[in-house]
């Protein structure tokens, strides 16, 4: 299934009035940005690895709020500890999403290491709440999202998709400072609604 599909997906799904969302580093933060932009969104420019830890945070300080963070696999990589960091707190309005296509995409489609491990597994054994794995169908994929914004996290799911995504997707055609300051002020905004 490609990412892309998967992205809107998630920005679909996501509450703008509640759901933050933070973007890891690279194409996926290029692809949601294309997608669709929005206050409640987070990209990551060039911190590979820090979207979980950055997520955390801000779980830990605004339990009003649901966390989605779209990671990696090789961002994940990067920062393995994260798991353990995000069991240790035990945010329960934490959900961890990885796009998972066994690739450096961003530069040049170098093989990762998510080939060899299993990044649900690992997961799992940190011990996250619900973890969940899909790969080849994207309605399976829509129906466990749907299933883990409802359950108190902190959550996972690994969604194997595809290697080939919109390679000439530009980056976030916005300020950092301006990403700061616009999810800054949202964050501290009052949460108007709730989706079931």
């Amino acid at each position: 299934m490609k990412r892309f599909d998967v992205i809107e997906h998630i920005i679909k799904m996501a509450d703008p009035s509640r759901d933050a969302l933070v973007f890891a580093n690279g194409r996926i933060s290029r692809e949601a940005c294309y997608l669709q932009d929005g206050d409640n969104h987070f990209y990551m420019l060039a911190s590979m690895g820090q979207a979980p830890m950055i997520g955390l945070g801000l779980a830990m300080t605004h339990p009003e709020r649901r966390i989605i963070v779209i990671d990696g696999d090789g961002n994940l990589l990067m920062s393995l500890g994260a798991l353990a960091n995000v069991v240790g707190a035990n945010p329960r309005n934490f959900l961890h999403i990885v796009l998972d296509n066994q690739v450096y995409g961003t530069t040049g489609s170098q093989q990762s290491l998510s080939r060899v491990v299993d990044l649900s597994a690992v997961a799992k054994a940190s011990g996250y709440r619900n973890v969940v794995r899909e790969q080849d169908d994207l309605a399976a994929a829509k129906k466990s999202l749907s299933t883990l914004l409802l359950r108190e996290g902190p959550n996972f799911l690994l969604v194997q998709v595809d290697q080939d995504d919109l390679q000439g997707t530009p980056p976030p055609q916005v300020e950092a400072s301006v990403i700061r300051d616009r999810f800054r002020a949202w964050m501290a905004s009052d949460v108007k609604q709730e989706r079931a």
